[in-house]
């Protein structure tokens, strides 16, 4: 599917992210540049998660240095395409401090993305996909924050919970 970028020259999206029954859509930057995906803390609330009830922080030590964050998955529809779960590093940064970015770990590593800044527009296609039960989502700490989705067994994998307990 092909985009143009937005009036600022910018590759923004229009998706629309979930968390259990709750759905919003926002407008979100595709950042090849980003090594991971980032949800502003506005944007986490009106999802109905709690900053207090997050159980994976994570670190940090480019433009969100310094700012508190914990892995949340979340679901995010693109268009005509299937929903994608996906771990976003969710900061206390408010909106206008941050953007909603979709970035390297995991969004491309879902969708395969082809940039044409000549004429301003880029494409969006997903790639042969696994199923979400044998998917587990590893959330490590480490010099930057890293995000790795490793192949397991669907009956380790209960609820969202249940992934980020057994890590």
């Amino acid at each position: 599917m092909k985009f143009s970028y937005a009036p600022q020259g910018l590759p923004f999206l229009s998706i629309t992210l979930s968390h259990h029954k709750r759905s919003i859509s926002r407008t979100a930057l595709v950042d090849s540049g980003s090594t991971i995906n980032v949800l502003p803390y506005e944007d986490g609330l009106d999802l109905g998660l709690s900053w207090e009830e997050q159980s994976v922080p994570l670190r940090d030590e480019g433009f969100l240095l310094g700012a508190p964050m914990y892995g949340v998955l979340l679901t995010v529809q693109l268009e005509s395409y299937s929903p994608v779960t996906q771990a976003f590093a969710w900061t206390q940064k408010s909106r206008n401090e941050v953007r909603l970015i979709l970035g390297q770990t995991n969004f491309f590593e879902y969708f395969e993305i082809r940039f044409r800044g000549r004429e301003k527009t880029f494409e969006i296609s997903p790639y042969e996909q696994a199923s979400i039960g044998d998917l587990f989502i590893s959330l490590k700490s480490f010099r930057a924050c890293i995000l790795t989705v490793v192949r397991v067994s669907p009956s380790r994998i209960s609820d969202a919970g249940g992934l980020f307990a057994s890590i």
